[in-house]
């Protein structure tokens, strides 16, 4: 399932960067609270935040949805 995905993906990549969650939520304006939805599978990003989160973790929108196991993105 998608929403699996993308919080198994999403979590591991917070781990891996050591990345704080208030930083996450500044950076694309929107709220902690709605970052730790996310990050439990309880709701998935918006478009817009996907691709703002894909740019902040350096990787594609379809390797944070589960659809690519290829992390980087294609230019």
């Amino acid at each position: 399932m998608i929403q699996n995905k993308f919080y198994e993906r999403f979590n591991a990549l917070i781990a891996e960067r050591g990345t704080k969650v208030t930083w996450i939520a500044k950076k694309i304006r929107t709220n902690a609270q709605t970052v730790r939805r996310w990050r439990s599978g309880e709701t998935l990003p918006s478009a817009e935040n996907l691709m703002m989160l894909a740019e902040i973790f350096h990787t594609s929108i379809d390797y944070l949805m589960g659809l690519s196991d290829e992390r980087s993105r294609k230019q």
